[in-house]
């Protein structure tokens, strides 16, 4: 049971990590290598 959850937190943040880097952040540095509302021309974060 233990093992099986674990497994599945992993699996979340091995999605969390593949999401965040198509949304152009640096999941090393934690930072945006893109202003990507700003390239869009929206409102800026």
């Amino acid at each position: 049971m233990v093992n099986r959850l674990l497994g599945i937190i992993e699996e979340l943040q091995d999605e969390v990590k593949r999401l965040k880097r198509t949304q152009g952040f640096d999941v090393l540095r934690g930072k945006r290598l893109k202003p990507l509302n700003y390239i869009a021309g929206k409102d800026k974060i």
